[in-house]
């Protein structure tokens, strides 16, 4: 019979593993100016009406009235991995 410590240490284990696979997942989003995240961070989306306030915490905010929000969801994502946070 396997001992209560062993499956322990074997749950443990399998937590451990799976944990430190799942942060060391690579991670990839395309952005626009290029592909460029440091300049889409840092200027927003000016033409279609909105602009970066803080890419480390990935806020923006409106310069039109009706802004175009399709890359706000890539800015809110991508921007605060590039900085680091």
């Amino acid at each position: 019979m396997v001992s209560r410590e062993f499956k322990i240490a074997l749950a443990v284990a399998i937590a451990v593993l799976g944990v430190s696979k799942l942060d060391a997942t690579p991670w990839y989003e395309i952005v626009p100016y290029g592909n460029d995240p440091f300049t889409f961070c840092t200027t927003g989306m000016p033409v279609d009406g909105w602009v970066a306030v803080n890419p480390a915490t990935g806020t923006w905010t409106p310069i039109r009235h009706y802004p175009n929000l399709f890359w706000t969801g890539a800015y809110e994502r991508v921007c605060p991995k590039a900085f680091g946070l």
